[in-house]
């Protein structure tokens, strides 16, 4: 997941910037926010970033699957996350995870 939405942020920058990420924790959940000054997504474009097959990219480079799979995994694993951005403005994504659910697991195993 964060490999992908890295990798979206660095190409999202072809001039240079900075990406910042930023973790902490409210209540039983973990937030990850990653931000970039990159060039921002449509605003008609941010209610189906999302779906699958969606992708600014030419179908070569691309098969528009990498956000909605995060979205999938973070789903999987009592998680989300949303999406902000404006056009020449960047873009910030906020991640949630479950942090409960894994002191949960971890004190099975133990």
């Amino acid at each position: 997941v964060f490999q992908n939405l890295i990798r979206n942020a660095v190409e999202a920058m072809p001039n240079g910037g900075d990406i910042y990420i930023e973790a902490h924790q409210e209540g039983d959940y973990l937030m990850i926010t990653i931000t970039d000054q990159g060039i921002g997504i449509e605003e008609q474009r941010l209610g189906e970033i999302l779906w699958p097959f969606q992708t600014s990219k030419s179908i070569y480079e691309s098969w528009g699957l990498g956000l909605s799979y995060c979205q999938w995994v973070l789903s999987y694993h009592g998680g989300g996350m949303t999406i902000e951005s404006a056009q020449g403005r960047g873009t910030v994504i906020r991640i949630l995870l479950s942090v409960a659910k894994w002191r949960g697991i971890r004190n099975n195993i133990a």
